[in-house]
């Protein structure tokens, strides 16, 4: 049978079970009497009716005390439930477009919220002045059982929200890194290239209790590898481990993002290990049928925030490092920077400018491109540098000037190698350099033999009644595919009359057996036996045939006079000269922020 043919039949008395959860609720006869505005002895005696129905006792009596019953407490579960239910029910329909008096309840734990939640909350503030939060922050699993009863619109919690109520959703919201800081008791450690791991045994480790996430995914990497780390003090609570930390009783294990702004005003410094930490995965949790408008606007918001939050720590740093081009070539890519900028940085303040997004951020790759970066005496130094300090280095180069750095490609993870043909006669006339062809493929052959695993990239800028030719284009596959180079094939931008739709060339590329892969923003991948061929058009093209967004997708473009270029098409930036110059990190990150907002937000291809 189901709900409504039970109670008919059995004509259930709702408020019967009205005056039991107030009783239940307050433990207290007078107290519900008073709530109820119904006389005690009517309580008792729909209580006494109750307990006949239901055949069993409800309240224990000791005294003038009462308790739940164990038969008790397990219908004060479901009735409850079933009361909140109603309540949020009511206040859904009677609220729904309340923005001037609803009170948004957040479970989240400080650590989070600090750092998380503060400018979400203050950016939801701005556009609906009248709301109100209310924060709460407590384990998890009670967590868990407000949102059920509906006191929590959402939780914001470590991994994992373990709930198993099917109506409550779950979201994965964004990773953090972890973290060893300490005082400036401990900077020549953090000083230090890195340090084994074990080695925090021989100083006063304070780590985060054992039945913590955060602890017990890290564990699991020590128990992998046969490590065991004996903490000084097991702390339950990030605050209180923070305060020790900072008063230099030891060296703590957090989440970055709880000692983020401690490690900027270098009260605390992060300490290198020689194992990879594992991150915390952030989650959200809320019901949805139960959520009103401002509730639901405001996780909508969670949500996109914390996806910028991701697009922008995948952005990389795309350093137009030297604009200086030794060759003639007409179509010579200038990465959208049309003047030649001053070149203002040093190679050591690219070198803060990478670490500080890398700490704040998350940034951890950087692109070396414009002109022809080898060519710079410099470049040597710098490069190690960045490979010290974890960069993930990728470089664009002509390649006649491999073969004088040679050595460089051992911290190189990627070589983009521009090749303007595969015909030696029109490979010479456009660089005008003489015997060019010759030395870059003989540069590349040698790349290949002494850097076996190192990623290389043939470019080939597709030029109409030049290199288009269907020879030419199975010989350079076939090169690249003989030396495990991947070959991206590049429709030329902004060039009606020489520019040819790189999607023209793909029977020629399915005649050789290569099959369609995958297909991005702006690139058409095909593959045979593991040998790729990417078929790319310019970001603002792809943008024009509105396949995406550009400012999900351009890096950061930074020259060396200390600008971010905000589009390739315009001449907008915001500069970060000074913030680099005087090591102001904090300022610096929120330039960046910035950009990243306003990443395209001129882009006049959007509007065609």
């Amino acid at each position: 049978m189901d709900e409504i043919t039970v109670l008919a039949l059995n004509e259930i008395n709702l408020n019967n079970y009205k005056n039991f959860y107030v009783v239940a609720k307050t433990l207290n006869f007078t107290k519900a009497s008073e709530i109820l505005c119904v006389s005690q002895p009517a309580i008792s005696y729909s209580i006494k009716k109750l307990e006949e129905e239901l055949k069993c006792k409800l309240f224990e009596r000791n005294g003038r005390e009462i308790e739940l019953t164990k038969d008790g407490e397990i219908l004060y579960h479901y009735v409850k439930i079933s009361y909140h239910n109603l309540f949020y029910g009511m206040k859904k329909i009677q609220d729904d477009d309340d923005y001037n008096n609803y009170v948004i309840k957040i479970g989240v734990p400080t650590h989070i919220g600090t750092y998380l939640l503060s400018k979400i909350i203050e950016k939801f503030i701005k556009e609906y002045p009248g709301i109100k939060f209310k924060i709460v922050s407590k384990s998890t699993q009670e967590l868990v059982k407000m949102l059920e009863y509906h006191e929590l619109d959402c939780i914001i919690d470590s991994y994992p929200i373990d709930a198993k109520n099917d109506n409550i959703e779950i979201v994965n919201l964004i990773e953090f890194s972890n973290c060893f800081v300490g005082n400036d008791k401990f900077i020549s450690l953090a000083n230090s290239k890195e340090i084994n791991i074990e080695e925090f045994n021989n100083y006063p480790l304070l780590l985060p209790a054992s039945t913590t996430s955060t602890m017990m995914l890290l564990n699991e990497i020590l128990k992998e590898q046969n490590i065991t780390l004996n903490p000084k003090i097991d702390v339950s609570t990030t605050e209180v481990m923070l305060d020790m930390v900072r008063r230099g009783m030891g060296i703590g294990y957090f989440t970055k993002m709880s000692v983020f702004d401690d490690i900027i005003a270098k009260k605390l410094y992060e300490i290198p290990v020689n194992i990879k930490l594992p991150k915390a995965l952030i989650q959200l949790a809320y019901i949805e049928d139960f959520l009103n408008k401002p509730a639901y606007r405001f996780i909508e918001l969670v949500k996109n925030e914390t996806e910028k939050f991701k697009v922008k720590s995948n952005k990389s740093i795309r350093l137009i490092y030297n604009q200086q081009c030794p060759y003639n070539c007409y179509f010579c890519h200038h990465e959208g920077i049309n003047e030649i900028r001053e070149s203002k940085l040093k190679e050591e303040d690219i070198v803060f400018l990478f670490k500080s997004l890398n700490k704040g951020i998350g940034i951890n790759e950087i692109h070396i491109t414009g002109g022809e970066p080898l060519i710079s005496s410099r470049i040597d130094n710098f490069i190690k540098e960045l490979y010290e300090n974890k960069a993930i280095i990728s470089l664009t180069t002509n390649g006649f000037y491999v073969d004088n750095k040679i050595s460089l490609f051992k911290y190189i993870n990627k070589v983009n190698i521009s090749l303007h043909s595969f015909n030696e006669e029109k490979y010479e006339k456009i660089s005008g350099l003489k015997d060019s062809y010759k030395r870059v493929i003989k540069n590349i052959k040698e790349l290949r033999n002494q850097y076996p695993v190192l990623k290389i990239g043939i470019n080939m800028t597709i030029i109409k009644d030049f290199n288009d030719d269907v020879e030419s284009l199975k010989r350079i596959i076939s090169f690249s595919k003989s030396i495990n180079a991947s070959l991206k094939l590049i429709a030329l931008f902004n060039d009606e009359k020489n520019c040819v739709n790189n999607e023209t060339l793909i029977p020629i590329i399915e005649n050789m057996g290569y099959t369609f892969k995958t297909k991005t923003f702006r690139k058409i991948v095909y593959q045979k036996d593991n040998h790729d061929i990417l078929l790319t058009m310019c970001t603002c093209d792809a943008v024009k045939q509105k396949r995406g967004n550009c400012n999900q997708n351009n890096d950061l473009y930074v020259t060396m006079d200390g600008l971010i270029n905000l589009c390739r098409f315009n001449e907008e930036n915001i500069s970060i000269y000074d913030e680099i110059i005087n090591r102001k990190e904090g300022e610096l990150l929120n330039k960046i922020d910035i950009a990243c907002d306003e990443l395209g937000k001129g882009c006049i291809c959007k509007e065609k």
